[in-house]
């Protein structure tokens, strides 16, 4: 999955809204799939929303949502795992984290998200500066 681009698709939000997801978007996307009823969640969701003016100054966009069947597909999801995804703004995913309800260490921060957000915002293909995750020439956060 990482390095793949994410086909297209669309997604519902937790606000009642749809999103579509993949290539060519104008913003990069952090996807948050969080358990539902779950405090450690609600809190990372919580903490990376307070963050979503900076997110966005980086061109990255937030989408929260609860995982449906197509999701948990395509980021090959169990059915009770919650999950941080970074996808660039040509539909590439850098990074998917999962954590089960009783762990939820794996999952970033959101002062990891916002850094993921300041790095594909300064991704620059014209300049050289890589715009594919392990490209070897940035460590890959």
């Amino acid at each position: 999955m990482i390095g793949e681009r994410l086909r297209d698709l669309s997604v519902a939000t937790q606000d009642g809204g749809r999103v579509r997801l993949g290539g060519n978007q104008r913003d990069a996307t952090i996807l948050l799939l969080p358990h539902d009823d779950c405090d450690p969640c609600g809190e990372l969701v919580t903490s990376t929303q307070d963050r979503a003016d900076d997110i966005r100054w980086w061109g990255a966009r937030i989408v929260t949502a609860q995982p449906d069947q197509r999701l948990r597909e395509v980021f090959d999801l169990g059915p009770d795992t919650a999950a941080a995804g970074i996808v660039d703004r040509y539909g590439t995913v850098w990074r998917v984290d999962t954590a089960d309800r009783d762990d939820h260490d794996p999952l970033p921060d959101a002062g990891e998200i916002e850094e993921w957000a300041k790095f594909l915002g300064t991704q620059c293909p014209e300049c050289g500066v890589p715009d594919q995750p392990d490209t070897g020439q940035w460590p890959v956060l």
